[in-house]
């Protein structure tokens, strides 16, 4: 028990406060009720506080910390050699367009345990780049890969070596172009968020990895044309017009 000395008046001020505060929050709180003994002149009060915490859900976005961009912020980088995941979001993004808006990556679905994800890379100083896989803001799986020989800039692919996913559950994922080993925060990363659902019907990563997977054996005009339709939807027809690469290949 802690003792403060307060007036009666301003004891019973903060309680309301305390308890306006609460009627306020947009969302189910469980409370704790803590007393307090307020010594005054007069007499000795006693003043309850209710503290609160908030309950949640296992896979709201609240749990997986801040917003997944799937666009690569400036930094001290120029704007136009933004990295861009190739998932549903926010806006429009071009890669041409310098200092883009930002664009927050939507949850998209896979029914494949091992996954790959496709990301546009501009051309870059180093072939080194990161992936890592995100669970509850921890890092869970953290890969290292190359990519492809000749490398200039256009779309490449990571597969996921080994399943991490369970069905039903929010991941975060991340890539990074490894420009500055010594100062990770300075690299730049985009990314998205995977959900496992083994139920579900030709979802967004499954579409997105067989269609990447066919242009890359034999391209032709109508695959082109059915990789525009797929990417124009979610903001990202622009990317589509830049070259399909390969894999970047686990280390």
């Amino acid at each position: 028990m802690t003792k403060i000395k307060l007036s009666s008046d301003k004891a019973f001020s903060l309680s309301a406060s305390v308890a306006m505060l609460l009627s306020l929050m947009p969302y189910p709180v469980e409370l704790k009720i803590q007393n307090v003994s307020i010594n005054t002149s007069a007499q000795a009060k006693t003043v309850f506080f209710a503290t609160s915490s908030r309950k949640q859900n296992k896979n709201e976005d609240s749990d997986l910390g801040r917003p997944r961009r799937r666009v690569s912020g400036k930094g001290r980088n120029p704007c136009s050699d933004i990295l861009i995941a190739l998932v549903p979001g926010s806006g429009n993004v071009d890669p041409e367009i310098k200092c883009n808006v930002k664009s927050n990556a939507d949850l998209a679905y896979t029914s494949d345990p091992k996954p790959t994800f496709w990301i546009h890379v501009p051309k870059s100083k180093t072939r080194d780049a990161r992936f890592v896989l995100i669970d509850n803001n921890r890092s869970i799986a953290k890969y290292f890969c190359k990519l492809p020989e000749k490398f200039e800039s256009g779309v490449v692919g990571f597969q996921l070596p080994v399943s991490k996913l369970e069905a039903g559950n929010v991941y975060q994922w991340e890539f990074s172009i490894l420009n500055n080993r010594k100062h990770p925060t300075e690299n730049p990363t985009a990314g998205g968020k995977i959900s496992l659902d083994l139920q579900a019907n030709n979802p967004w990563y499954n579409r997105i990895t067989s269609l990447a997977n066919q242009r890359l054996k034999a391209d032709s005009p109508s695959l082109k044309s059915q990789w525009s339709n797929l990417l124009s939807p979610v903001g990202l027809n622009k990317v589509g017009d830049f070259p399909l690469v390969g894999q970047c290949t686990p280390q």
